[in-house]
């Protein structure tokens, strides 16, 4: 008790140096923190408008894939009906006097329309 009575102004001065320095900390603390917080946000909000620029132009090209890929799948479709519509009702095979097997001519010449058509 007469270490108070003896001390009480220094402790006093303590108390306040530190109460002073506490909050001087946290007031610098705010300032740097809400310094950082803005410049992390900008760099942030910079970022996903890239990102949903990308994402943007990667829907617009695979919209236009699938556009492609569907024309091509029709033409496609349309080529193996001609091939059909060719071959249809004809030998696809004759067998000749010696007992072999040869593709007919009616075959030949769809499956070469065929390839020529890939390699257009």
């Amino acid at each position: 008790m007469t270490f108070l009575l003896l001390y009480w102004r220094h402790l006093i001065v303590i108390l306040a140096l530190t109460t002073g320095g506490w909050l001087g900390y946290h007031k610098i603390y705010n300032i740097g923190y809400e310094a950082a917080s803005k410049k992390y946000e900008a760099q942030i909000a910079d970022y996903n408008n890239k990102l949903d620029k990308r994402i943007n132009v990667l829907e617009s090209s695979s919209t236009v894939l699938m556009e492609q890929l569907l024309l091509g799948n029709q033409g496609t479709k349309n080529d193996l009906a001609n091939i059909l519509k060719t071959i249809k009702g004809k030998p696809l095979y004759t067998i000749d006097t010696k007992g072999q097997c040869k593709l007919s001519d009616d075959f030949i010449k769809a499956y070469n329309d065929g390839i020529g058509r890939v390699n257009k």
